[in-house]
């Protein structure tokens, strides 16, 4: 059924612009146009959007499978996700967090371990980068950039090692003191 102003526009098609507009008009007014899909939506590639083989094996055959699909591995599901979400922005502490929740609800589950394997090494790249960018600013006396390096790893570690993390602070305050001379 056609809203007041969709008679009205119609009309107009009709009487003052001939058949190939008015044409043009139903087509707008009764065909919406295609949804995009997620992938063009957020710019990832369609296969971010589909599960590994190894997820696959975890959802629910059959109605029966999908009754005793418990609220804990829904819940352990939906944590997966959130936390493979942050790993793809490389928001790395948020899915190594959220991974471990979940493997603490579900130890056995595989994919689980492995993701979160996968985070941890990740963060221990950058941190391990950022640390060796930092040791060769300070070696070449850019006193600031390495601040800035070491700032970005302890940002990385805070909460996660703290021995590191205080070793961390340390060159910083060296690299300060260096600084103000």
């Amino acid at each position: 059924m056609l809203s007041t102003e969709g008679k009205k526009l119609f009309k107009k098609a009709l009487i003052g612009m001939g058949g190939f507009f008015c044409v043009l008009l139903i087509l707008r007014l009764f065909i919406s146009p295609k949804k995009p899909s997620p992938a063009a939506e957020t710019g990832r590639d369609e296969s971010f959007f589909q599960l590994s083989e190894m997820e696959i094996e975890k959802l629910p055959d059959t109605k029966e499978d999908a009754a005793t699909y418990s609220a804990n591995q829904r819940l352990v599901h939906l944590l997966h996700s959130y936390a493979f979400n942050y790993f793809q922005s490389k928001r790395l502490k948020n899915a190594i967090s959220l991974w471990e929740t979940a493997g603490y609800l579900e130890p056995g589950n595989a994919v689980i371990g492995l993701r979160l394997e996968q985070a941890r090494e990740a963060l221990n790249y950058l941190v391990q980068e950022n640390i060796a960018l930092g040791m060769r600013d300070f070696k070449y006396l850019r006193y600031a950039e390495a601040i800035e390096h070491w700032r970005r790893a302890s940002n990385l570690v805070a909460g996660i090692d703290p021995a590191a993390h205080e070793k961390i602070k340390r060159w910083i305050t060296k690299a300060e003191r260096k600084l103000r001379q």
